[in-house]
């Protein structure tokens, strides 16, 4: 089910949350909390992200379990579920300060057993957990028009959603823990399929001599075109080859598919295309890559 947010007064709103994970993505995200009217108790394992935090108006805070004290729910959003788990049930964690039945959120990207894992050991502890990754970028990020897929129960997602709609477009409630992985693994496998797909596919006309920005214009109308080739190509016609993420982000997602299909026994073709060319760029061998395009 999707949801997007009326215009509401924050102040009837107001809730604590410990935020943990100031990256460039949950840096923004907790700004709109704080635009939001949220009291933002936010930590990460560098302290510039955390002072600037406090610049905003949230408030910076030593560690997870500082963060956590009081608050009506956590935000999890770091690397990866290693990290995730550090965070909430490691030294100083939000585990040892959060109190029963209150709800942390992890929105980082993960497979489904491992968010099931994840909120097995939260359970535990008397805690519920919500699987909830997100997707848009840093931009969507800053103005608050995330894609979330929730997996979890109803109940704590409702507790949750005037928080998750600070930064959100539209909200998913995919079903229980792990659902909200499935539909992030599914999204992945389509962004850098389309990403290695769009490149080759605008080396051609380049190689064909067309006017690259003109047959751009023409597939964005067209039944090829996506959300990734709209954004990403200009990139590539103006050469600056930005795409706006992470290359270490994308090898870690690229990752978790490549192990959660090996789990379930499926092949994926094109994903293993798309996953070596991102290691060769990783590996130094952007020339080798790109050779095509330039010319």
């Amino acid at each position: 089910m999707s949801v997007s947010h009326p215009e509401r007064d924050p102040s009837q709103e107001r809730r604590t949350v410990a935020f943990v994970g100031l990256g460039a993505m949950g840096t923004a995200m907790a700004g709109c909390l704080l635009r939001h009217g949220q009291l933002v108790r936010g930590f990460d394992v560098r302290p510039q992200p955390v002072q600037a935090l406090a610049a905003l108006g949230g408030q910076a805070c030593r560690s997870s379990a500082e963060a956590a004290d009081g608050a009506d729910a956590a935000i999890v959003i770091v690397l990866n579920a290693d990290q995730v788990e550090q965070a909430v049930f490691g030294r100083d964690g939000l585990a040892e300060s959060l109190a029963s039945g209150t709800p942390v959120v992890s929105m980082s990207t993960m497979s489904p057993g491992r968010a099931q894992a994840l909120a097995a050991r939260a359970a535990e502890r008397g805690l519920r957990w919500l699987d909830a990754p997100v997707s848009g970028g840093i931009e969507r990020a800053r103005d608050g028009s995330l894609t979330t897929m929730v997996g979890g129960a109803s109940d704590d997602l409702t507790r949750v959603r005037p928080m998750l709609e600070a930064f959100s477009r539209d909200i998913f409630h995919l079903g229980p823990v792990g659902s909200g992985s499935t539909a992030k693994m599914v999204n992945q496998v389509l962004v850098f399929c389309n990403l290695a797909a769009a490149a080759e596919a605008m080396t051609l006309c380049r190689k064909l001599g067309a006017d690259q920005q003109a047959v751009y214009e023409v597939i964005k109308t067209a039944v090829g075109t996506s959300a990734v080739f709209e954004t990403r190509v200009p990139k590539l016609i103006d050469g600056s080859y930005s795409t706006g993420g992470s290359l270490r982000i994308a090898l870690k997602d690229l990752g978790i598919l490549e192990d959660t299909a090996r789990e379930v026994g499926m092949p994926m073709l094109m994903t293993a295309q798309a996953t070596q060319l991102f290691r060769a760029t990783a590996a130094g061998c952007w020339r080798a890559t790109t050779w095509a395009w330039r010319g």
